[in-house]
């Protein structure tokens, strides 16, 4: 499963509520906290909240004509997949992790297979309600950075240069290639992934997303390889799906509308970037910024959010992504 940009992300998390009907043989309540959807949480804290605004207001404005949507899709319950120990071990052997899979002694839900000469690791974090997310670390794959703070009288502040290049980076297909093999052994179903690369001066990157039936979800999978093609880094879903029932979606027009209503929508990625532009133009009112926010929205497209819902099972719900 796969990483989408901040942008995409944002306006998704705004959109599971947007995309749903209001009527139906049943309906769905939101957890109150959506802020860990389609990301993987077997990684660290992410971004800091976004600043808030008391006196914030957003216009999305269409650009151009936006491609028609169903009026409903199909829904998906999610589960954890296989056995926990045995799909932990399954992982640590098809990512080269020369250890038995155990579970965790401060966690009951947290798994993990770990080299005792090379600590490479392997950590599976399953829970029957929400699934599972793996996630692979080389031992030596961090990288301290540079102090530019330091001042230039302070001896005690050691500023340590920045590392050299990597060289022997992969190409990209190459790294598609064998992250599509990783998958495989791990039998995970690479067909499942929607996969791209890129290559930088650092590492050559591996991102996708996964799909189901066709649709794009905002789940991510991701392989990162640095010197001489080495696995670095690598995380990922472990879960399994099951059809749901077709669930009703709202118009398009309708969508938009809600986009602005602190009920549907969520202070995201979209509204960080808008804010940073909109900020230096920003009228100060009694020490309270009015930060007026102007989205242009290009694109349309049906997609799989992640959800989790007060009832505490797992699902992934038809909603509609904004470019």
């Amino acid at each position: 499963m796969k990483k989408l940009c901040a942008f995409s992300v944002a306006v998704v998390l705004s959109m599971s509520l947007t995309a749903c009907g209001e009527s139906g043989p049943v309906v769905l309540a939101l957890g109150s906290s959506q802020t860990d959807s389609g990301t993987n949480r077997a990684a660290g804290e992410g971004a800091s909240d976004a600043p808030q605004f008391t006196g914030m207001t957003v216009d999305y404005q269409v650009v151009g004509t936006l491609d028609a949507m169903p009026v409903e899709a199909q829904a998906w319950s999610v589960g954890s997949y296989g056995e926990a120990m045995r799909e932990t071990q399954r992982l640590a052997d098809a990512l080269g992790v020369n250890a038995k899979a155990k579970r965790s002694e401060d966690d009951k839900y947290v798994f993990v297979a770990e080299d005792p000469e090379t600590k490479a690791s392997v950590w599976l974090w399953n829970h029957l309600a929400i699934g599972g997310w793996w996630s692979y670390t080389q031992a030596n794959a961090s990288v301290s950075q540079s102090n530019p703070g330091c001042p230039p009288d302070d001896r005690s502040c050691a500023v340590e240069p920045l590392p050299a290049l990597p060289t022997n980076l992969i190409s990209e297909d190459e790294a598609m290639r064998r992250s599509k093999e990783y998958l495989t052994k791990a039998k995970l179903n690479a067909e499942d992934y929607v996969l791209s690369a890129v290559r930088t001066d650092w590492s050559t990157e591996v991102a996708g997303v996964v799909q189901v039936e066709d649709v794009l979800t905002n789940v991510t999978v991701g392989f990162s390889y640095g010197q001489d093609g080495n696995l670095m880094y690598a995380s990922g879903p472990m879960m399994e799906v099951s059809r749901a029932d077709v669930y009703p979606l709202v118009t398009v027009e309708k969508a938009l509308t809600r986009l602005s209503l602190p009920q549907y929508g969520f202070f995201g990625g979209a509204a960080r970037i808008a804010s940073d532009i909109a900020v230096s133009d920003s009228v100060s009112s009694d020490d309270q910024a009015i930060v007026p926010l102007t989205i242009p929205i290009t694109d349309v497209r049906l997609t799989l959010m992640e959800s989790n819902l007060r009832n505490g099972t797992h699902m992934l719900l038809p909603a509609f992504t904004f470019s």
